[in-house]
């Protein structure tokens, strides 16, 4: 797709900036300066330069100071605070705003970045790879380097194991998401947006390995069959208490409490 389509996004600002303290005792994080202009305008007139029309900005640490900078803040978005007075985290987030979302896909952004000279249709490409679902701007230049990353390019995974390996890529704070991502967000309350991909990452594994079709949910167990091949014998995986309905976390490879050998 054509990056310049998205006209949406969603900017986040409600941290507590905890690790640059005492700086965000008196100022949230975002709107601290980087060469005389607040972190949070520069992600704003980024967004605006690539033709992001629709900006909703969350606040929770010194909201009412996110708020005053909105509020006298002329552009070319319109740029709305949505309030949380309990912090949702990047995927909770986007639960109050699934009506302003809709149906359409919408830049995620971390409101504590510093972007120069990102061409958005590069992450537009991966958002298109991916079936329309998530595109990450990601590095493995600097960074922790904690997702792994594999052949083609596609994330197998969060959080590695072997941080810093050949791979491993570091998460920038950007990201161009499709509204079917909105199905793997924890319903209410806290959650993180990697908890989502790790939800419809197994989700996508089941379905191109085992067959959700083969799947039950007897009593709370979760029953995953894996048909027989020529080569294989079938198998079934038992994890209580884990209903497909919900998604499946990583919880349902750690917590497998039965394997049975299908004849």
């Amino acid at each position: 797709m054509n990056a310049r389509d998205v006209k949406k996004a969603v900017v986040l600002a409600a941290g507590f900036g905890t690790r640059l303290r005492p700086l965000t005792l008196v100022e949230p994080k975002p709107l601290l300066p980087m060469w005389g202009v607040p972190m949070l305008e520069r992600i704003i007139l980024m967004l605006e330069s690539w033709g992001v029309e629709e900006i909703a900005v969350n606040a929770h640490w010194q909201a009412e100071k996110i708020r005053e900078y909105v509020f006298k803040r002329r552009g070319k978005a319109k740029v709305t605070v949505a309030d949380e007075p309990e912090i949702l985290g990047t995927g909770g987030v986007l639960n109050p705003l699934r009506g302003f979302l809709g149906a359409e896909p919408f830049w995620l952004v971390n409101g504590d970045i510093v972007v120069d000279g990102l061409d958005p249709q590069s992450v537009a490409d991966a958002y298109s790879n991916s079936g329309d679902f998530a595109g990450c701007w990601i590095s493995e230049a600097f960074g922790p380097r904690t997702i792994e990353v594999d052949y083609a390019g596609r994330v197998c995974n969060w959080k590695s194991d072997f941080p810093g390996d050949g791979g491993t890529y570091t998460y920038c704070g950007l990201a161009l998401l499709g509204p079917q991502v909105l199905d793997f967000v924890a319903p209410q309350g806290f959650s993180t947006i990697v908890q989502a991909y790790d939800k419809a990452m197994m989700a996508y594994q089941i379905g191109q390995q085992w067959g959700v079709g083969g799947s039950k949910n007897n009593n709370g167990v979760v029953v995953l069959i894996k048909p027989k091949t020529p080569d294989s014998k079938g198998e079934a995986f038992i994890a209580p208490g884990y209903g497909l309905e919900g998604g499946l976390t990583d919880a349902f490879c750690t917590r497998v409490v039965n394997r049975e050998m299908i004849p």
